[in-house]
């Protein structure tokens, strides 16, 4: 964790029935400023100066920010000590420090469901797009098809990162720029990518891959929507194992969530006939 070493606000978070919050039960040492602790970024450590009196058996909840670290690590085993002598439960046993429970569950605000101790302070998950959704309008051979990609990254996505989506299988595209329309119901998702214009990316016929350009600074957690059209190989194929990554954002190559058949990226239907004859008249001679 790393916040600049000084005065640092806490603020209140919705409690749970039968809790209290504490914010305004402490104050900085140094500066007396109710609803602030100091923080010392060395030692990474928040001292807080009671004003209060705490009642037993009573649950006080605050909250403050800290910044998460670049690279991913398990939970921290959190401390607390007091200037008040600590003791085991039911015993007059003196001890240093009592370790904080780490909470088991998922955290409320993220943008993918999350699994059991992703509450717990300090892990950090590997940087990823954790809504990643693609999904085809058209499963005709030789038809154009139009594709809605969606996309949500847990870290920020500076301007001039690349997002390169691999494996777009057969699709017939003339390598070069490919326009993008707007998948996000009128927001113009599509403008926040282009090279050198907005609303563009570059496909790359070898390895049938779309790369777009960010053209501004795209916050984590920003759900992104935008469309682009490809024309469909004239063979029968199957859902395609489409890739998504960002060299510059430090996310991997991991594969995109499609749709079912047929509404799977790049699924082709064979083609066929439909065979249908008819009379111009049903009289007799």
């Amino acid at each position: 964790a790393s916040a600049p070493s000084g005065q640092m606000s806490l603020a209140a978070i919705g409690q749970c029935e039968g809790s209290i919050d504490a914010t305004y039960y402490f104050r900085s040492n140094i500066y007396h400023v109710m609803g602030t602790g100091m923080w010392n970024d060395t030692t990474k450590s928040l001292m807080l100066d009671l004003v209060k009196n705490f009642t037993m058996e009573t649950n006080y909840v605050f909250s403050f920010q800290v910044k998460n670290p670049n690279k991913t690590q398990d939970a921290a085993t959190i401390t607390l000590t007091t200037n008040q002598q600590l003791y085991h439960e039911c015993s007059r046993n003196p001890i240093p420090y009592v370790n904080m429970t780490n909470d088991p569950t998922s955290p409320c605000c993220t943008c993918d469901s999350g699994e059991p101790g992703d509450a717990s302070p300090m892990k950090i998950k590997p940087r990823a797009f954790c809504v990643r959704r693609i999904r085809q309008l058209v499963e005709w051979p030789c038809a154009e098809n139009e594709l809605t990609v969606t996309i949500t990254s847990t870290v920020p996505l500076q301007k001039g990162s690349r997002i390169v989506i691999t494996n777009i299988s057969n699709a017939e595209v003339t390598s070069g720029n490919l326009s993008l329309t707007d998948g996000s119901g009128g927001l113009h998702d599509e403008r926040l990518f282009g090279r050198y214009a907005p609303a563009q990316g570059e496909w790359r016929l070898s390895d049938y891959s779309l790369t777009l350009y960010t053209r501004q600074d795209i916050d984590c957690g920003t759900m992104i929507s935008f469309k682009f059209k490809v024309r469909n190989p004239r063979l029968a194929q199957g859902c395609a194992m489409v890739y998504i990554s960002s060299p510059e954002a430090g996310i991997d190559h991991t594969l995109m969530v499609s749709e079912a058949i047929p509404s799977c990226a790049m699924y082709v239907k064979m083609g066929g006939l439909t065979p249908t004859i008819w009379e111009s008249t049903s009289s007799p001679c």
